[in-house]
């Protein structure tokens, strides 16, 4: 399955409950960062992982 989800206007803590959930299920996920103002350093948003 493929989701796509925003992370919101600045920071890591404009995502949805719901868009937080699918992450932390994926197997993969990846960050688009070209176009995305982020003003979050990204290794910020590893703690979003799902635990191993």
């Amino acid at each position: 399955m493929l989701y796509l989800v925003g992370l919101g206007l600045s920071d890591e803590t404009d995502i949805t409950v719901k868009g937080l959930e699918v992450v932390k299920k994926a197997s993969r996920v990846y960050l688009e960062a070209y176009t995305s103002i982020l003003l979050v350093d990204q290794t910020i948003l590893g703690a979003y992982e799902k635990e191993a």
